[in-house]
């Protein structure tokens, strides 16, 4: 084998290395898109049971600076920031005969709304084992029905299972779960998740571009290893003439 052959084949070998690392990786991506997430795409925690007999619970106040994804998204995706990142809350009362209500807010404008209302905020979680670190807020008054405020950035109510879907944007914002009324005694079931730029469609890309690569790396091999072509000896008749 020449010199050239064998740096051919060292190539060729590489190069298929290479491609089963990115094949590896797309069915590890596929797998984890179609196994792990939901249907729509969201990867969801378990259920946490959120008990506790104030008028609310709230999440802490997290602002959303988006710094270089905001400009990233907004070359990809123009002004639609919603599309970067979702997040869902899905929750359900354990009273069937009760509404729950979820909200996504100015962080600003719910602190206004339960002023001098007994509230729980969620300070720590534990997801290992599902627990939730509580903060009380005490107070005298019940809040204003929460499904008549016109601060929600997003909210979802009633009986059932319900889903809060928000593409997130800039800004502080807080989660908030109560009974759909109002009332004191919040004893609900509860998950959150989120939804990045579809996982899937790039997990298939990268299969596929292992699949070229993987073409390439077998082909450099072969053409390392075949036999050149001999010429057929000439007939004697051919060589006397």
């Amino acid at each position: 084998m020449t010199a050239g052959r064998v740096v051919l084949l060292v190539c060729g070998i590489i190069v298929v290395l290479i491609s089963l690392l990115v094949l590896v990786v797309g069915g590890g991506l596929v797998f984890v898109d179609r196994a792990i997430t939901t249907s729509g795409g969201f990867f969801m925690t378990k259920n946490i049971r959120i008990q506790q007999d104030s008028h609310a619970i709230v999440t802490e106040p997290a602002r959303l600076e988006l710094g270089e994804a905001d400009r990233w998204s907004r070359a990809m995706l123009g002004d639609d920031l919603s599309n970067l990142v979702k997040i869902r809350i899905r929750a359900t009362n354990t009273d069937p005969e009760k509404g729950v209500f979820i909200g996504i807010g100015p962080s600003s404008k719910i602190e206004s709304y339960l002023q001098n209302v007994a509230y729980d905020e969620i300070t720590d979680m534990h997801f290992q084992h599902p627990r939730l670190v509580y903060t009380k807020h005490q107070g005298e008054n019940p809040p204003a029905p929460p499904t008549e405020q016109p601060f929600w950035t997003a909210s979802a109510h009633g009986k059932g299972i319900q889903l809060l879907t928000w593409g997130i944007a800039p800004g502080t914002y807080t989660v908030v779960v109560m009974n759909e009324d109002g009332s004191a005694g919040i004893d609900v079931n509860a998950a959150a998740g989120a939804r990045v730029p579809s996982v899937y469609r790039f997990a298939v890309g990268a299969s596929v571009l292992g699949f070229i690569i993987l073409a390439v790396g077998i082909l450099m091999i072969y053409l390392a290893v075949r036999r050149p072509r001999t010429s057929p000896p000439m007939p004697e008749h051919a060589r006397a003439a």
